[in-house]
């Protein structure tokens, strides 16, 4: 009677005082509060075309001790659905008994050739993943997302990440008998849930067009081949509104195998390296000078070869006597004794106030990561030393990024006034339709429209008789300058026979739309108009064919 008076006391206890505290223990065990994972949002060039998206992929791992074939005939089946060496395939198979990382990011079609091979000791590894159709295509552009932590890492992966990722609430589940999770009906959870099974089909779309793309990197990598060059890039900026059409470093990398790269080519170097723009720089200082008024469009210079500034000798490209130039010859013959000239003409400060104006001591405001700002001297330093003056009229003190550089020349194609580039187009719907478009600062008037044509008929004299003949294409108007500028040295001289080779171009000189910059990284014995000119030549061949630009 005892017992059961005390199991009687214990039920009472359990159903009354502590029913309450018991229910709400049971409750907390039977749900789980978890973040479903929502898929990156995708980029997309200005056409729709993918560049980046998330789907299922899969990484398939090798267990040697488990192959009922030889390790050969497994790296040659495994080689030839992968499109990998079979040597290089064979040498990792040689790395243990199990659990060997072959591959990463399989494609759907890879897995189903995988599983279809029958192979023991194969297994393959399922998971969301980000993938890229384009390959290498533009990886200096949309950069890669880490494999582990769902993370970008470069380029408008890691910039843009905010607007790729998706937001999601958490959402609590109860547990049903077996241990199936399920929603809870009628809940805001449930509510959440429902937002889930509609993700918005909103996107990333970019102002690059993927086949002007295609038609610069190939361009660039053909004149890196011939040229035996380090480095080589492009650049193809819209001058009315900043827009990046093509923007292109090689060597470069596959953002689906980001781990196999060298970590020195996830480094954008047209928007992160400085380098002195050496002569492309001149048709800036004639602008500075015609724009000022301390230059006539009927000025002209003696150029004997060499000019005497403080202690310092500065002499022309392979010691040129150039003779009596006008305007357009100091442009055409890239004369730095007539351009030092111009540049000591100039009020010191008005020079300052122009460089600063151009945007040369900051960045352009690109909206890729990692932008490193130009650098000028210190305002006090340049109005005290001619010579800075003198060697920064020739594009040499003055240190500067490629982008920041077509940013300016875009100045003298446009009517004056300084855009800033950018990539990013908008937050769009898979038709199409903006939803979020990104606000840019308004153009920044530095020369009047006057002063930039006289120096586009100036720059058009390279092309058609000067240094940037290669570029010529027949039947239309191309302006450009050629730069061979040298490169400095661990103690801030210069390198001997290191230089670096470009090219910048407005087209088409009778409406300006584009500038087209080429650029190549010590190409032994090259120069602008050698290396740099003939590159930007196929580029300019794909704008005419994309927008459909008729002959003159």
């Amino acid at each position: 009677m005892a017992a059961v008076a005390g199991l009687l006391l214990r039920l009472v206890w359990l159903q009354g005082v502590q029913g309450e505290t018991l229910t709400s223990r049971a409750r907390a065990q039977q749900r789980v509060t978890v973040k479903p994972f929502a898929p990156r949002r995708s980029i997309v060039d200005r056409r729709g075309v993918a560049l980046a998206l998330d789907r299922v992929t899969y990484t398939l791992y090798a267990h040697p001790k488990l192959f009922n074939k030889p390790k050969s005939v497994v790296a040659a089946l495994v080689a030839s659905i992968l499109q990998e060496p079979v040597t290089e395939v064979a040498q990792k198979l040689e790395r243990g008994r199990s659990g060997i990382r072959l591959h990463e990011s399989l494609t759907e079609d890879q897995a189903q050739r995988i599983r279809r091979t029958a192979l023991d000791g194969l297994e393959l590894h399922e998971r969301p993943g980000r993938v890229y159709p384009q390959d290498e295509m533009a990886a200096e552009i949309v950069g890669y997302v880490n494999l582990f932590d769902g993370q970008g890492k470069t380029g408008l992966e890691y910039s843009m990440g905010r607007l790729l990722a998706r937001s999601v609430s958490p959402v609590t589940l109860e547990r049903a008998p077996g241990g199936y999770a399920l929603p809870r009906l009628g809940s805001l959870e449930n509510d959440r849930l429902n937002q889930l099974t509609y993700l918005d089909d909103l996107q990333l779309k970019l102002t690059l067009d993927l086949r002007l793309q295609r038609a610069a990197r190939a361009a660039v990598q053909a004149q890196m081949t011939a040229s035996r060059a380090k480095k080589g890039a492009a650049i193809v900026l819209d001058v009315q509104t900043g827009a990046i059409r093509a923007l292109v470093c090689e060597p470069n990398y596959n953002p689906n195998r980001y781990s196999e790269a060298d970590v020195a080519r996830f480094r954008n170097w047209v928007v992160s390296d400085l380098y002195e723009p050496g002569s492309t720089f001149k048709p800036l200082v004639m602008a500075m000078g015609l724009d000022s008024g301390v230059l006539s469009l009927d000025d002209t210079f003696d150029d004997n070869g060499s000019i005497q500034v403080g202690d310092r000798i500065i002499r022309n490209f392979n010691f040129a006597r150039l003779g009596k130039l006008n305007l357009s010859k100091v442009i055409q013959t890239s004369s730095n004794v007539a351009t030092v000239r111009i540049g000591l003409r100039l009020d010191p400060s008005v020079f300052y106030q122009y460089l600063q104006r151009l945007g040369f001591n900051q960045t352009s405001g690109v909206d890729l990561p990692f932008e490193t700002s130009g650098q000028i001297k210190d305002r006090q330093t340049f109005l005290a030393s001619k010579i800075d003056r003198a060697t920064t009229s020739f594009g040499q003190g003055v240190a500067i990024t490629p982008l920041q550089l077509v940013r300016a020349i875009a100045a003298l194609a446009n009517g004056g006034k300084l855009v800033t580039p950018h990539i990013v187009d908008s937050l769009s719907t898979v038709e199409g339709q903006p939803y979020w478009q990104p606000a840019h600062p308004e153009p920044i008037p530095v020369f009047s429209a006057a002063t930039t044509r006289e120096v586009l008929k100036m720059m058009e004299t390279v092309v058609a008789q000067g240094t940037g003949k290669r570029a010529q294409i027949p039947g239309y108007r191309i302006a450009g300058k050629t730069g061979t500028s040298q490169k400095q040295d661990e103690r801030g001289g210069y390198r001997r026979g290191a230089v670096i080779a470009s090219f910048v171009s407005i087209f088409p000189v009778e409406n300006p739309r584009y500038v087209v910059m080429t650029i190549f990284d010590e190409p032994p014995g090259g120069s602008g108009g050698v290396v740099a000119a003939p590159a930007a030549k196929p580029i300019l061949e794909s704008i005419i064919t994309l927008d459909g630009l008729p002959p003159q």
